[in-house]
């Protein structure tokens, strides 16, 4: 059984449970259209050492990849966001969820409240995909989310089985990533960088286009135009776990 197919049965399985269809709602029922599925999983490593570990730290038994969103996303645009103005966040629906949510879907910044990231994923992108069946509530999106990740999409599992593992000393190709990615998947990965003089290229986050029904797709060509995007022509730095 192929990735992709897996990936379409969490939705499945969520339909099952809660006996509703798999297909889209009425388009009616949301604010905004969109077109596809940006799902973007961050490097803890890499995305504290881009804030220079400021306000950042990295919990006990973190992992070397963790969520930072699935994003409904319009063909051109990054957007749509805020879909239902009205919506809050409740942090107790999801309470089941909280260990997998601090370990998966990590809250790297300190100083901050324990929910703010989930309630700010979720206002901002959820409310956007409350048409498909398996997103259609808070506890749904967070639940399906968490098993896309741990069962059919961990990157960092596809790197790991390519050879591609973290370090401090060892630097990369953007091609060894895209081709673990293609081999892995079919499709190239929009890998994300922080770039400084003294550190050259640190890989902080990737993202991959996937259809409603969660199996992968190709992204547009215009989505790697991203300001954030490697650069092909230098080394890339994939960093060991530790904190700032």
């Amino acid at each position: 059984m192929t990735t992709g197919l897996l990936a379409a049965l969490v939705c499945s399985l969520f339909a099952i449970i809660h006996a509703l269809p798999v297909t889209q709602r009425d388009s009616s029922e949301s604010q905004y259209s969109w077109d596809y599925f940006t799902f973007a999983q961050q490097h803890p490593s890499g995305f504290c050492y881009a804030r220079n570990g400021k306000d950042c730290i990295i919990p006990p038994e973190t992992p070397e990849w963790t969520i930072h969103g699935l994003w409904p996303t319009a063909n051109g645009t990054k957007g749509p966001g805020y879909c239902d103005p009205s919506a809050t966040f409740d942090f107790n629906s999801v309470q089941d969820l909280v260990p997998r949510l601090k370990k998966e879907w990590t809250n790297l910044l300190v100083d901050t409240a324990l929910d703010s990231f989930w309630s700010h994923e979720y206002l901002k992108h959820g409310t956007c995909c409350t048409g498909i069946s398996c997103l259609s509530t808070e506890h749904d999106y967070f639940s399906t989310v968490l098993d896309l990740f741990a069962q059919h999409l961990n990157y960092g599992d596809i790197l790991d089985s390519h050879g591609i593992k973290p370090s401090n000393t060892t630097t990369y190709k953007v091609e060894q990533f895209n081709n673990a990615f293609i081999d892995a998947l079919g499709v190239r990965p929009l890998l994300q960088c922080y770039y400084s003089k003294k550190s050259g290229q640190v890989l902080k986050q990737i993202e991959l286009c996937l259809h409603k029904d969660f199996t992968v797709m190709p992204c547009a060509d215009s989505v790697f135009e991203d300001h954030s995007a490697c650069w092909e022509s230098q080394p890339v730095r994939y960093l060991a776990l530790w904190n700032y």
